[in-house]
């Protein structure tokens, strides 16, 4: 499928997959990196020098549409659940949406800068992530001792943010020197069987009711149906089986200390600090948490993302660059990740001793590697279309 646009869109559109590409590799890369214990998802966040760019370049309503079309192809990609759905959208939609605000208020007069503008985005992101971990796993009023902790890190990652943000709209002027003459190749989105679409959607409402129910042996029985489930299009696979636990142990471990210790109650005789109450609070709650997981690999099965797409569509009729672009980001992820990896894999110990120098040079390099990944293969495409004519 051919995009019917002049030199001028072609060049939008690769400048847009660049970008969203970059940020979700950016994203994608930072689940790897050592987490604290009880600050799970406490992380850098330098995929918002992309979404800070792109409301400068593009307009906070085409920022959401980026930022709703990066979380859902990092969870397509990392897994989907309620759980971690529920962080993205809470954290990435208020930050982006407080960040076209203030840009489109204050900073398109010179009232302030990007790094302000950075630091309003990550406090948001922070504070929206708290309150979405609050209602999901806590209901402990605990939680917000972490407040002053999460403002602090604002302040640094939202000011490296900052920092890096013109640095990416300069690198983004000087990567395109063969955009123009690039023709934009797109894989059609190929819409789900009905079936699958149902299901999807059924899936996704049973996540959500998962919220309101807290009887034990209600979320046991789902869980096993669940789990049963998932080996059974996975055709018995001890890894799927596994994965919840292998990948969000730190989740299970914050769960369990936010509902164990401050729980009130009869006290356990032979284990200190532990309450029965304690100990049904946090069975149930992994239990809920367990079903999440394991759901997200039935939408990823489902090919859900089909569905969001047809959905994002239709919201955003007018930014179908944006949308050609998250397309393409589909298809051309899984290489590009692999490119980037290695090399974060070559700078992780420079990073360690010199963060803001290492953060500034790999931002630049990774940059170029996603955009001359982009920009050769549709020129090859190109030649390929010439050389059979």
């Amino acid at each position: 499928m051919k995009l019917n646009a002049d030199g001028d869109g072609n060049r939008t559109v690769i400048l847009k997959t660049t970008l969203l590409l970059a940020a979700i590799t950016i994203n994608a890369l930072e689940f790897f990196l050592p987490r604290i214990p009880f600050l799970p998802w406490l992380k850098p966040g330098l995929a918002n020098c992309v979404t800070l760019l792109w409301i400068i370049r593009y307009g906070g309503k085409d920022a959401l549409l980026f930022s709703l079309l990066r979380i859902w192809l990092i969870g397509f990609y990392f897994g989907i659940s309620l759980v971690t759905l529920s962080l993205a959208l809470s954290g990435g939609v208020l930050a982006t949406c407080a960040m076209g605000i203030v840009w489109h208020t204050f900073g398109r007069r010179g009232l302030i800068g990007t790094v302000g503008t950075a630091i309003v985005g990550a406090i948001f992101h922070n504070m929206g992530q708290i309150i979405a971990v609050f209602f999901l796993l806590a209901y402990n009023v605990y939680l917000f001792y972490q407040v002053p902790i999460m403002i602090i890190a604002s302040l640094v990652f939202g000011g490296l943010v900052g920092v890096l943000t013109p640095l990416l709209s300069q690198l983004a002027e000087q990567a395109f020197n063969e955009s123009d003459r690039a023709i934009i190749s797109l894989p059609e989105n190929r819409m789900a069987s009905r079936t699958y679409t149902t299901i999807s959607v059924a899936m996704l409402l049973l996540s959500i009711s998962l919220v309101f129910i807290h009887s034990r042996m209600v979320l046991l029985v789902l869980a096993l149906l669940i789990t049963l489930s998932v080996q059974v299009v996975h055709s018995v696979s001890l890894r799927a089986l596994f994965s919840p636990v292998r990948r969000f142990w730190l989740l299970f471990l914050f769960v369990a200390f936010f509902h164990l210790f401050p729980a009130r109650g009869t006290r356990v005789p032979w284990i200190p600090f532990l309450t029965y109450e304690g100990i049904q609070s946090t069975s149930v709650q992994w239990l809920r948490l367990w079903s999440w997981l394991q759901i997200s690999l039935l939408l990823t099965y489902f090919k859900f993302h089909t569905v969001i797409f047809l959905t994002l569509s239709f919201f955003f009729r007018r930014h179908k660059f944006t949308l050609y672009a998250g397309l393409l980001a589909v298809e051309d992820f899984p290489e590009v990740f692999d490119l980037i990896r290695k090399r974060a894999t070559m700078e992780f110990r420079s990073m360690l001793r010199h963060p803001i120098t290492t953060s500034r040079d790999f931002l630049c390099r990774a940059f170029y590697d996603v955009a001359d990944y982009v920009v050769r293969r549709h020129c090859e495409a190109i030649g390929e279309e010439r050389g059979s004519e």
